[in-house]
């Protein structure tokens, strides 16, 4: 009999050397049924808790991944850069916003060097919040890579709890470069609805002004009749006065819009050819006069005389600008203008002829120069000028579909460039 049965039989006070009764046997075998049966009911829902607590384990673990997946595929989905920092100040993870804002994968980089791009100062204030777990933000950074600037708006917050500071950036490039044109076509409309003011307002008189110089010229025909000598040449310049008066009329109605001309076939060059011998005598030893024409064909569809007021009065302004002895240049050019060129000027896509004239006068700041074109805005003294030279260009150029643009810097010097639409006989006779 083993050691077992022994100490059942001892606990059932049974003597082991002693044959049990058939009373005591059946007792002895209820209690080792009774024995086996709760060892083998623990040993089950011990098992049963161990597969349960795995099931909810596994359940769990599921969970969480479908949850940081989920979160991975939104934080991949923002327009925003984020940007998951240690706190060793290491990049841990970016989503790929964070990678087209700055060009490249920062993963693993030290925030110092994955944001270096960022000013310096602002750098260092970003990096001194992510050591002390502070907040930041900051609106309009700028960040410059590859000779390209972004705007951005940034921000930083840590979370202790996983010792981690999230950092987004905000890409507002277009939003910047959209407000800025808007801006500046908000700019030029207040300027344009000046200059429709200014047109109407000098339509009122222009028609009575014409009717004075009118009776003027009317005089002198009668005068050229009955003088001569010195007295001849007087009343040659009371004409060329009161046609001087004449094109100043002009000027108005062009601003009012009340005369219009029927565009021809002008040839650049030959305008300033033309002009050439009047401008040198016009300039005598105040300046000398420079003049490069293009070799190719110079067509512009405009009226000749507005051509040729809007050479006089920018050689008249570079006159002004110049201390005696300066140097004043005429240039004519062809050139083409792409999509991106055109938009700049204001003007359609195409070939144009460029007429530049360019002085080593005083210069203008950039407020001046970008107030030049309105009519009777003047640098000149009380007296000296009438304002209308430039707004006068500006409004024949935009009539015929150009444009008028200006370089200036003080003491440098000024350069006015006029782009005009280039055309050709077909174009002519398409107008007529």
């Amino acid at each position: 009999m083993n050691r077992q049965l022994e100490r059942q039989l001892r606990r059932l006070r049974l003597d082991p050397s002693v044959p049990p009764t058939a009373e005591q046997w059946s007792a002895f075998l209820e209690r080792m049924d009774s024995a086996y049966s709760d060892r083998d009911r623990e040993r089950y829902l011990s098992e049963r808790s161990t597969r349960l607590a795995s099931a909810e384990l596994a359940e769990a673990t599921a969970r969480a991944e479908r949850k940081s997946a989920e979160l991975r595929t939104v934080i991949d989905a923002l327009v925003e850069g984020v940007f998951l920092i240690d706190a060793d100040g290491v990049v841990r993870s970016t989503n790929p916003s964070a990678r087209r804002i700055l060009g490249r994968d920062t993963t693993d980089e030290p925030a110092a060097a994955a944001f270096a791009g960022l000013d310096a100062g602002l750098v260092a204030d970003l990096l001194g919040s992510i050591e002390h777990g502070n907040e930041f933000a900051v609106d309009h950074a700028l960040l410059v890579y590859d000779d390209e600037t972004r705007h951005l708006d940034l921000w930083a917050r840590p979370i202790p709890a996983h010792r981690i500071t999230v950092v987004a950036m905000n890409d507002i490039t277009e939003t910047v470069e959209a407000e800025a044109t808007r801006i500046g076509l908000e700019r030029r409309i207040g300027q344009q609805h000046r200059l429709e003011s200014i047109g109407r307002l000098a339509g009122s008189v222009a028609h009575d002004f014409n009717n004075v110089l009118a009776g003027i010229l009317t005089c002198v025909e009668l005068l050229e009749d009955d003088v001569d000598g010195e007295s001849l040449e007087d009343v040659g310049e009371i004409r060329r006065s009161a046609r001087r008066g004449a094109d100043l009329t002009r000027r108005l109605l062009a601003f009012s819009r009340h005369e219009t001309d029927e565009p021809g076939l002008t040839d650049v060059n030959l305008v300033v050819t033309d002009l050439a011998t009047l401008l040198h005598r016009m300039l005598a030893e105040h300046a000398l006069l420079s003049i490069d024409l293009a070799e190719v064909r110079c067509e512009v569809l405009i009226d000749p005389i507005d051509l040729e007021q809007i050479v006089m009065n920018l050689v008249v302004n570079s006159r002004d600008a110049v201390t005696p002895p300066g140097a004043i240049t005429i240039t004519t050019r062809r050139r083409r203008l792409d999509e991106d060129a055109a938009r700049d000027l204001l003007v359609s896509e195409g070939d144009y002829v460029v007429l530049e004239v360019v002085d080593d006068g005083v210069g203008m700041d950039a407020e001046t120069a970008a107030r030049a074109v309105e009519p009777f805005f003047t640098t000149k003294a009380t007296g000296e000028g009438n304002g209308l030279g430039l707004a006068t260009v500006h409004g024949l150029l935009t009539s015929c579909g150009g444009s008028v643009s200006i370089e200036s810097e003080l003491g440098t010097g000024t350069v006015v460039r006029l782009h005009l639409p280039a055309a050709f006989a077909s174009d002519a006779e398409a107008a007529a």
